[in-house]
Parts: C-alpha cells; sequence; structure tokens
C-alpha cells in the first residue's frame, strides 16, 4: 500500500508549503541560539513525502504520469521520486538562506549537516533525500 488513501493524520508532508515553512523556522530558531552548527537527522524519520493525494494530484498535472501506477523497475520513477525529493531541498535551501543571514553577525559560520541512512544513494532518493543535489548547490556542509 502506498499509503495513499488515507495518509495517517500524524504524518507530516514536506509537499505542503505550511509545512515546509514550519521545519524551517524551527532549524532557523535553534541556529540563532549561537551553536556551532545544526544537525538534521533523517535516519529515524527520513522526509515525510509517501504519496499524498494532493501531491499525487500535482504530479500528475505537471508531468502526466501517475505515480501510483509505477514503481522502481518503471523508466519515469527515478523522475518521480526526484521531483518528490524536491520538497526537502527547498527547505535546505530555505536553510541556507537564513543561516547566511545569521552568519554576517557571528565570527564562525554556522555548520549545516544532515545525518542521512546508509543505504545508497538511489535508496535516499526514493526516501526523499536528494544527496547529489545538496553535494551540487552547496547545500549542506557535511554528511553523517
Amino acid at each position: 500500500m502506498k499509503n495513499v488513501e488515507s495518509p495517517r493524520s500524524s504524518a507530516v508532508s514536506y509537499f505542503f508549503q505550511e509545512v515546509r515553512k514550519e521545519r524551517t523556522n524551527i532549524f532557523l530558531e535553534v541556529a540563532e541560539r549561537n551553536n556551532d552548527g545544526l544537525l538534521i537527522g533523517t535516519c529515524r524519520q527520513v522526509p515525510m513525502l509517501l504519496y499524498h493525494p494532493e501531491m499525487i494530484l500535482a504530479h500528475k498535472q505537471e508531468s502526466g504520469i501517475d505515480p501510483l501506477k509505477i514503481d522502481g523497475s518503471h523508466l519515469d520513477y527515478t523522475n518521480w521520486i526526484t521531483w518528490r525529493a524536491e520538497f526537502f531541498n527547498e527547505i535546505l535551501r530555505d536553510l541556507n538562506k537564513g543561516v547566511a543571514e545569521i552568519n554576517k553577525n557571528r565570527d564562525k559560520n554556522l555548520t549545516i549537516a544532515v545525518r542521512i541512512p546508509s543505504s545508497g544513494l538511489y535508496w535516499n532518493l526514493a526516501q526523499g533525500l536528494d544527496i547529489e543535489q545538496w553535494l551540487k548547490e552547496g547545500l549542506v556542509d557535511r554528511l553523517q
């Protein structure tokens, strides 16, 4: 089951701008407390993207592909999981902008680190962690 019919009410979805903004604000609040860095843990709860009905609809409208009808063996699956992971990428981009502002008033730049599962790049991408994109854009300083 792809968790489509009835998403768990307790699961957040980074598809929604409100969730992304809330998480970014929490990270920035911590960053402002004069620490050395932020460690974002994604091992116990990877970015929650799953198959929320509104996200599926948005992807279908944009690409014409129904994510419910494809899996890892389908050619469009990589496009789907890359598109889906973009929502967590947005959090890291917004976090970097906020941290850059905070760093203007610090002697030493704050480090952004993300703890990731050790399952491999493709598996992480399927979980919403586009590590290759983070490194291309310089969105993280460290990976654990």
